[in-house]
């Protein structure tokens, strides 16, 4: 079963609005946050089982070189077209708070 997540998500509003995930149905992403010219990719995976659900991404490529790139851990939700979605910083231990969620736009 594809992930609910599959598709492109956007923030729309605050300080990180145009910050951007691009989930694909063969497990890479995209990510950009134009703001700070920065563009990151790689793989990811997600349980849906569990609630919130979790996501792993590996960032294989950055615009910032090996300081950007790893595994980062979080949580997140779906509510129609919007995904709210928490990472920690690469090798950190899985974000848990949702109160810190960010949200995103399907687009």
């Amino acid at each position: 079963m594809a992930s609910k997540i599959i598709g492109k998500w956007q923030i729309t509003v605050g300080v990180l609005a145009g910050f951007s995930y691009e989930f694909r149905e063969n497990g890479s992403f995209n990510g950009e946050l134009p703001m700070y010219n920065v563009k990151f990719s790689g793989t990811f995976k997600t349980n849906e089982s569990v609630t919130p659900h979790e996501i792993d991404i590996q960032v294989t490529e950055h615009t910032y070189g090996d300081g950007g790139k790893g595994e980062v851990l979080g949580i997140f939700e779906l509510d129609g077209d919007t995904l709210k979605m928490k990472l920690n910083e690469p090798g950190k231990p899985r974000w848990t708070d949702i109160n810190a969620y960010y949200y995103y736009q399907k687009s």
